[in-house]
Parts: C-alpha cells; sequence; structure tokens
C-alpha cells in the first residue's frame, strides 16, 4: 500500500537507506500478514517457505520476492532510486565479527546479489561503494 501512495505523489525520487531485503528470516510461501493475507511468493521447488538466504541463490531470491510484487515495481519503474546498503541486506547486525567466524563468503554473496538488482555503479577503483 505504501507505493502506491508514494507513487501518487509522483516523487522527483526515493531514497531507500538499506533494509531492502531481510536476508535472514524465512518467509511463508503465502503470507499470513495482515497487510497482504493471502498473497503468494515464489519459493523454491518443495518449500513451502523462502528460507534464510546463505548463498548467492537465496539472496537473489530475496530480491525477486520483492520486486515480484506490482505496485512495488511499478513504483521503481517510474521513480529514480538512489539506494545504500546496510546489515540487513546480509543478516541483522552483521558486522566485523561475521568475516572473523569465517563468515565472509556470506558478505561477497549478499554484496553481488545487491548490485545485480540494483543498477548502482561507485568509482572505478571502487565499484561497490
Amino acid at each position: 500500500p505504501i507505493f502506491a501512495a508514494m507513487a501518487a505523489l509522483q516523487p522527483d525520487f526515493c531514497h531507500i537507506n538499506g533494509d531492502s531485503i531481510y536476508g535472514d528470516n524465512a518467509i511463508e510461501a503465502e503470507s499470513s500478514q495482515f497487510w497482504n493475507k493471502g498473497k503468494k511468493y515464489v519459493t523454491p521447488p518443495g518449500e513451502s517457505v523462502l528460507p534464510a538466504a546463505t548463498d548467492l541463490a537465496g539472496f537473489r531470491l530475496r530480491y525477486q520476492y520483492h520486486l515480484e510484487d506490482p505496485t512495488f515495481a511499478s513504483f521503481l519503474a517510474n521513480t529514480p532510486v538512489y539506494n545504500t546498503w546496510d546489515d540487513h541486506e546480509i543478516t541483522d547486525d552483521w558486522g566485523p565479527a561475521m568475516i572473523a567466524a569465517g563468515k565472509g563468503q556470506l558478505l561477497e554473496d549478499g554484496q553481488r546479489a545487491f548490485f545485480e538488482y540494483w543498477p548502482l555503479t561507485g568509482p572505478p577503483e571502487e565499484p561497490r561503494r
């Protein structure tokens, strides 16, 4: 509902300040949330939930999950967007301790999916900046 209201205002741009996905929770194939009751989502074959993202394929499914919402997709198609990523694009409270714990690949996969689904380009010397 919020993206329809925002689109009606015809904004010059939208800034998404992180949390464009939540990679660390499971999502039911059919929503039980009151604002989405009955809405069905893509889940992996044979699965009843979209599991937490643990690899590149899982992160890609998260972005697909959000982009298949027609109201959100329409808003994005008609509004310039500036986006930044934060911890939830990987997992809640992501930080250096996760790399020290050997989970650096999760960061790599989450960042890669973010840049695949958001057409952002940093400076040539730091394209993921």
